[in-house]
């Protein structure tokens, strides 16, 4: 198999960037679990966090040239806990990927905010969808989540022109237990999965929780069991967490692919200068 060309390695960033937070929460005793929703390359990808006060999500879904970014918890504490973290890891990026940075400083936003917001925004979880979810799923407990942008300025829908003007929007999810052939001790990361409020029901890798009645009474895209049907087939990132994936010596000046070439500059809000080839910077 060949090495990846220089554009295949940018169109990967996302996923190099995650698994360096997955390395960074391993490394303070958090679990992972890195992986695409449904098939392997498409454009959501999740990593789901265990830490102690408990379970968290980064969701990641790519808009041309950035993307929207989702950090959903169960509670302000896993929030608290993940923007700590990610603020960390922020700091200790080199400016020689500062793309990297930005993205990485961007979830720490996030999470903030999160943390600011959670127990203000949790009445406003629509009761019916997670009543209907615990009805089938006992033991599902309800999430916040905060949305925003990393790089993504072009809006292909009007409710993507409200989350513009609402700088961080936020979002509901739901714990789902696995419901049978689990190991009472394996992480929690394996035992829930998070589901997402998307158009008022919650959905699993695109597919309703809850099953919608057909007009014939029939039930549609029928999920017998959340443990079956959408644990198991989980799809990795194409390598394990704690694989090296891909050797950067910062004393070399070589800049990680998708970073701006060894520009030192500051994190301001108002100057976007991440995310170029060194080769289309001019340099």
């Amino acid at each position: 198999m060949s090495a990846p060309t220089r554009a295949e390695q940018k169109e990967q960033r996302f996923e190099r960037w995650l698994l360096t937070i997955a390395e960074h929460l391993k490394g303070s005793g958090g679990q992972c679990a890195p992986r695409y929703e449904g098939l392997r390359g498409s454009d959501t990808l999740l990593l789901d966090v265990a830490t102690g006060p408990g379970l968290g999500q980064l969701r990641v879904h790519r808009r041309g040239k950035g993307a929207l970014v989702v950090v959903l918890t169960e509670s302000a504490a896993v929030a608290r806990t993940l923007g700590t973290e990610l603020e960390r890891l922020a700091r200790n990026t080199s400016r020689l990927a500062n793309a990297k940075r930005k993205f990485v400083h961007r979830l720490a936003r996030i999470a903030a905010e999160l943390e600011a917001r959670f127990a203000g925004h949790l009445p406003h979880l629509p009761v019916a969808a997670l009543d209907a979810v615990q009805g089938r799923y006992p033991g599902t407990l309800p999430m916040v989540g905060v949305e925003g942008r990393y790089r993504h300025k072009d809006f292909d829908t009007p409710a993507d022109a409200t989350h513009a003007r609402d700088k961080y929007g936020t979002r509901f999810g739901a714990k789902i237990p696995r419901t049978r052939g689990w190991d009472p001790s394996s992480p929690p990361t394996q035992r829930f999965r998070v589901a997402l409020l998307v158009d008022g029901v919650f959905v699993l890798d695109g597919q309703p929780v809850v099953p919608r009645q057909g007009q014939d009474g029939s039930e549609e895209s029928v999920l017998e069991d959340v443990g079956d049907a959408i644990l198991e087939p989980v799809v990795d990132l194409g390598f394990e967490v704690g694989a090296p994936t891909f050797d950067l010596d910062a004393t070399s000046c070589v800049p990680e692919v998708g970073d701006c070439g060894g520009l030192d500059l500051p994190d301001l809000s108002c100057l976007d200068v991440g995310d170029c080839v060194p080769c289309d910077c001019g340099l």
